[in-house]
């Protein structure tokens, strides 16, 4: 569905000549075909990345965290 989506948002900015948001569409679009072809080949792949976003989020967290003086 998101594939769908992105592709017809991507035919619409060429058709009001966005060019820089067609080209960002179209690099998703591609990015979104591979990552559902990874995940239909490797039936481990959803939840790698499940684990990776999180590492991620938790990593940006305590990095971005405030400092406490006290």
């Amino acid at each position: 569905m998101r594939l769908l989506w992105l592709q017809r948002e991507t035919r619409r900015a060429v058709r009001t000549r966005q060019r820089e948001a067609a080209a960002l569409l179209a690099r998703t679009s591609m990015e979104t075909c591979i990552l559902g072809l990874w995940c239909l080949h490797n039936p481990t792949a959803a939840s790698k990345l499940r684990t990776s976003e999180f590492n991620d989020l938790v990593r940006n967290r305590t990095v971005g965290a405030p400092v406490r003086h006290g």
